[in-house]
């Protein structure tokens, strides 16, 4: 069950910056550990908006999914993990990977269907991998 927290003072002001399109990016500096997450989290929520946080690996990410978890809960929260082999090496991606991507991609599947926003935690590598057509996966 996710827990409710009062709006952070900086939220307001950040969100009305994205919504002007702020130029140059919006950055936020002197943030750690899960005040990070907070913020994003109560952002797209105030955005009405999903959320993708992009870490720098695996370590980042599941620390971060389990910040999500908490701030949004279990069912609006999604880890989509790198595989763990490069294209050029010879053995396939551990079952467990390719299991936790096919369910994150049937998750977001389901909520873009409902109109639901989700929040996901990604590493860098797992972005730049190819995914299968949504099309593919549901056989329409």
């Amino acid at each position: 069950m996710p827990i409710q927290l009062k709006p952070l003072d900086v939220v307001p002001d950040l969100v009305k910056a994205l919504g002007r399109n702020a130029k140059p990016p919006v950055e936020l500096v002197g943030l750690w550990g899960s005040g990070k997450t907070l913020i994003a989290v109560q952002a797209a929520k105030a955005l009405n908006a999903p959320l993708l946080i992009v870490t720098s690996g695996r370590g980042d990410a599941e620390a971060i999914y389990d910040d999500l978890c908490t701030f949004v809960g279990d069912d609006k929260a999604a880890l989509f993990p790198a595989w763990e082999v490069l294209p050029s090496d010879i053995m396939n991606p551990a079952d467990d990977i390719v299991a936790e991507r096919m369910n994150t991609m049937k998750r977001l599947a389901a909520a873009l269907e409902r109109g639901t926003p989700m929040c996901v935690v990604m590493p860098v590598r797992s972005l730049l991998q190819r995914v299968p057509d949504p099309k593919r996966l549901t056989g329409d």
